[in-house]
């Protein structure tokens, strides 16, 4: 059974949001879980380790398994488990980490990279044909 097409304008609205939903949840958060005291070095080892490995999950899923043709049912399930997995380091930050801005804000970055590298062009009609 052949996917219908889909209106190309979907993925890119899906990932538009969840970068913009990144923004909107550290600045909404991260006041309500702020801990007085800096959290065990360990603790941001760890959480730095589990964000790096969510990363890596992210890109494999990007850039090994979309960049294959696949039907835009498959991609748009893999867009959002692949944001999903790009957006983990934001919560684990605020939710581990109350007192430490700074691995907060390196897992932030972290995640925003890992949300633009799921741009959907590989969704958009015609992108295909002039980058190979």
């Amino acid at each position: 059974m052949q996917d219908a097409s889909p209106n190309p304008f979907i993925p890119w609205i899906l990932w538009f949001a969840y970068l913009q939903a990144t923004f909107v949840v550290v600045y909404l958060l991260r006041d309500f879980f702020t801990r007085e005291g800096e959290p065990a070095t360990g603790l941001i080892l760890f959480v730095a380790i589990v964000s790096m490995l969510l990363f890596a999950a992210a890109s494999f899923i990007r850039w090994r398994i979309l960049s294959r043709p696949l039907g835009p049912s498959k991609q748009l399930v893999l867009l959002i488990v692949g944001l999903a997995l790009s957006e983990t380091p934001v919560f684990l930050s605020i939710f581990m980490l109350g007192g430490e801005p700074s691995a907060q804000f390196a897992l932030l970055i972290l995640a925003v990279l890992s949300i633009i590298q799921f741009a959907p062009t590989y969704a958009t009609p015609g992108v295909s044909k002039h980058l190979g």
